[in-house]
């Protein structure tokens, strides 16, 4: 977690092992039982203590000019992607799945950072969840992170995704590397509009186009008579034939919901309840918060990282930030800027200052107005529609 000497003590074994040779014979020897051939013999045993060498590290602290915004240490490191569908074949409205992959040699999950995509005007993008996987190896460890992303066009055109680099630290060569996913560009077409047209046949002439027929009346004519105007028919006419039918059909289903609700609750005289919330392990983020100020009052660099990053799944439960640097970009000035001094702290020493009052007392704004965001949610829910007090009025 920080930089400086890291000793680690020896580890002891007790062994208790034989001393001489078996004076008596064991009436049980025939059954070849190593208990009976122990309880009945003569044989001492001695213990002995075998113990491990001390093991000294030197752990260096981060490099001054690395660029990367998360510090990650690495024996190797790539980026990889996959698409559920050719970059360059999307329709407007069809979704398309992007998968992103960081898979690093000698990280654990902790120290990955949380993959994202940018946001692109005219693209609609949903994250998923992260998939992580931490395998211990003969060298060490090796983790993979793997997130989709939902990517659904909303108008035709070409649009490019920027390219996504992550700086990290090679720590076999001694240098700064960086993980580095191109740009891709993404070709969106709209609906298709066009009729596939049939091959002409010996008997049966060839029909000519709207345009060609148009051409030859104003020729002959000068003007275009309304019984030569010629009949467009095509896929965009049946289709919007078409969603005009399922339009209906969604509406009309829509309407006989909403009146088998309105007659239930005039018959019951109550709201329609809604669907209970559920509770927040309130236990477990009391305990959380007590440990944030234990680590403050005591000083305490890794266990106010700990208590942090326990906090977080209760203030972002949607997209939750698994790094000091990660929470750093959810939060404003100061509570960032001293997220990112106590990540530096711990990586490079006492060679920089972090405010642990600043921490608790941020966080503690970040909890103060998530409650007061949610308390005017429930107050703006629906009352009911026939509350209790106009069926007494009735009666």
């Amino acid at each position: 977690q920080k930089s400086g000497e890291l000793k680690m003590d020896p580890l002891s074994l007790n062994l208790r092992i034989p001393a001489g040779k078996k004076q008596q014979r064991s009436p049980f020897g025939s059954f070849n039982d190593p208990f009976f051939d122990d309880f009945f013999s003569t044989r001492s045993y001695r213990n002995k203590v075998v113990r491990s060498k001390t093991v000294v590290l030197d752990v260096r602290p981060a490099p001054t000019d690395f660029h990367g915004r998360h510090w990650l240490v690495a024996k190797d490191l790539r980026l990889e992607e996959s698409w559920s569908d050719e970059p360059d074949k999307l329709k407007t409205g069809e979704p398309v799945t992007r998968t992103l992959a960081i898979i690093a040699d000698g990280v654990t999950l902790g120290q990955l950072p949380e993959l994202m995509m940018p946001e692109v005007q005219g693209l609609r993008i949903y994250p998923d969840d992260a998939v992580n996987k931490e395998q211990a190896t003969d060298e060490g460890v090796l983790s993979t992170s793997s997130r989709k992303f939902a990517i659904i066009p909303t108008h035709p055109g070409n649009y490019q995704v920027p390219a996504v680099e992550l700086k990290w630290w090679n720590s076999l060569s001694g240098k700064e590397e960086t993980a580095r996913l191109s740009p891709r560009q993404l070709q969106v077409r709209g609906v298709a509009q066009t009729q596939t047209l049939s091959a002409p046949t010996a008997d049966k002439p060839v029909s000519r186009t709207p345009a060609l027929q148009m051409d030859e009346a104003q020729k002959s004519n000068g003007k275009m008579k309304p019984s030569q105007m010629p009949a467009i028919e095509g896929a965009a006419g049946n289709s919007i034939h078409m969603w005009l039918i399922v339009g209906n059909l969604v509406l009309g289903t829509l309407l006989l919901f909403t009146l088998v609700l309105l007659y239930r609750s005039r018959n019951k005289g109550q709201a329609v309840p809604l669907p209970k919330e559920r509770p927040e392990p309130a236990l477990d983020m009391n305990t959380a918060w007590k440990q944030l100020h234990q680590a403050v009052q005591s000083n305490e660099a890794v266990a106010v990282r700990s208590a942090l990053l326990t906090l977080a799944p209760g203030l972002w439960p949607d997209q939750t930030p698994r790094s000091l640097e990660a929470m750093a970009e959810k939060v404003g000035s100061p509570l960032s800027d001293e997220l990112l001094k106590l990540s530096r702290n711990l990586y490079a020493g006492n060679a920089i200052d972090w405010n642990g009052a600043k921490i608790e007392a941020g966080m503690k704004d970040l909890r103060r107005d998530g409650k007061r965001e949610k308390q005017g949610k429930d107050q703006s829910e629906l009352r009911p529609l026939y509350p209790d007090s106009s069926y007494q009025h009735r009666g």
